[in-house]
C-alpha cells in the first residue's frame, strides 16, 4: 500500500512526472557507433558550460531563497503561510489536511500568492517535500520535511508579482533552452528532460505548448537513489 501510494501521489502531483522517449532532433543524423561515440563526448565536455537553466537548485520567495535539499517545511511556513499541506484518504477520493506539526509519510504541499488564491488551485505552484535525514519509511514531523522541488506554470507569474522568482527565464523557447542547457536526454509531447548535474534522475522538465511558450517546468533536487 506505501509503494502504490508513493506512486499514485506522485502521479497525482501534475504532468510533469511523465515518463519520455528518447528524443532525437530531426538535424542530427547518426551514421554509425562512432558518430554516436563523438556525439556523446561533444556534449559531455560542454556540459558544464551550457547547463544552466537545467542545473538551477532554488528559487526565490519573497525575497528569502528557497535551497532544494537544505530548506526545511518550517522555514518555508516562516516566509509564508499560504501553504496547503495534504495527502490522500486510502480511496483517493478524499483530502488530507495537514498542519505543520503533524506526523506525514507522503504529503503534497501547494503555495499559494495569497490566502484569497487558496480558493482555487489555479495559481499554486506545487512543492515537492521529502523525508528529513534519519526517517526510513516511517512518518515525520512535516515541519522537519526538506523542500526539494518546486513545479511552476509562468502564465501564473502576474497573479505572484515580485514575490516569486527563478533562474529559470519564463518566456523561454525550446530552441533557447537548448541553446543554453544542450540537448534534453528526453522529449515527448512537447517536455524537455534534462539530468540536472548529471544525475542519473531526469529532474528538470520543461514543457511547451504547440507555439512554443513554456507552460510549466519542474526543478528538482533528487538527493536519493
Amino acid at each position: 500500500m506505501k509503494v502504490m501510494k508513493r506512486i499514485t501521489t506522485l502521479l497525482l502531483a501534475g504532468s510533469m512526472a511523465l515518463t519520455f522517449c528518447a528524443c532525437v532532433r530531426n538535424d542530427r543524423k547518426v551514421s554509425d557507433e562512432s558518430d554516436i561515440k563523438g556525439n556523446s563526448e561533444e556534449i559531455t565536455e560542454t556540459s558544464e558550460e551550457v547547463l544552466k537553466w537545467a542545473e538551477t537548485e532554488h528559487f526565490y520567495l519573497y525575497g528569502h531563497e528557497i535551497v532544494f535539499g537544505e530548506t526545511t517545511v518550517q522555514e518555508l511556513y516562516d516566509i509564508t503561510d499560504c501553504c496547503v499541506f495534504y495527502d490522500f484518504d486510502e480511496t483517493y477520493t478524499q483530502k488530507i489536511y495537514f498542519t505543520i506539526d503533524d506526523l506525514v509519510d507522503i504529503p503534497c504541499c501547494r503555495i499559494f500568492p495569497t490566502e484569497k488564491a487558496k480558493e482555487s488551485e489555479v495559481a499554486s505552484a506545487f512543492i515537492y517535500i521529502q523525508r528529513p535525514e534519519g526517517y526510513f519509511h516511517q512518518d515525520y514531523p512535516l515541519k522537519e520535511g526538506i523542500i526539494y522541488g518546486i513545479s511552476f506554470k509562468p502564465n501564473t507569474a502576474s497573479l505572484w508579482g515580485d514575490n516569486i522568482s527563478f533562474d529559470v527565464p519564463l518566456t523561454m523557447t525550446p530552441e533557447e533552452l537548448i541553446e543554453n542547457s544542450g540537448e534534453p536526454v528526453r522529449c515527448e509531447y512537447g517536455m524537455y528532460g534534462y539530468h540536472a548535474g548529471g544525475k542519473k534522475y531526469e529532474d528538470h522538465m520543461f514543457e511547451f505548448d504547440e507555439k512554443g511558450r513554456l507552460v510549466e517546468f519542474t526543478i528538482q533536487k533528487i538527493t536519493w537513489g
